[in-house]
């Protein structure tokens, strides 16, 4: 079964956001982890517009890439889920 993490259809740096917030609220080791791996989402409190003005427009793929690869959550077809 799946649970949807985001009904934002804004685009994929919006649903990154509602997921980095799934992640703070419902899995806060998890969240401390990424934010080890990525200060850059502490340092402008989540607003997506800096990390891509400021850091690499890249940025949130590698920030997917890490969460699919380090829990049960990944995109399909744009959207994010949870494998519950």
């Amino acid at each position: 079964m799946k649970e949807a993490l985001s009904n934002n259809h804004f685009g994929h740096d919006n649903q990154l956001t509602d997921v980095l917030n799934w992640l703070q609220s419902n899995q806060p080791s998890t969240f401390k982890s990424f934010i080890a791996e990525f200060p850059e989402w502490d340092e402008v409190k989540g607003d997506m517009a800096l990390i891509i003005r400021d850091f690499d427009p890249e940025w949130s793929n590698w920030a997917t890439d890490w969460i699919e690869a380090a829990t049960e959550i990944y995109w399909d077809e744009g959207e994010p889920w949870l494998e519950t």
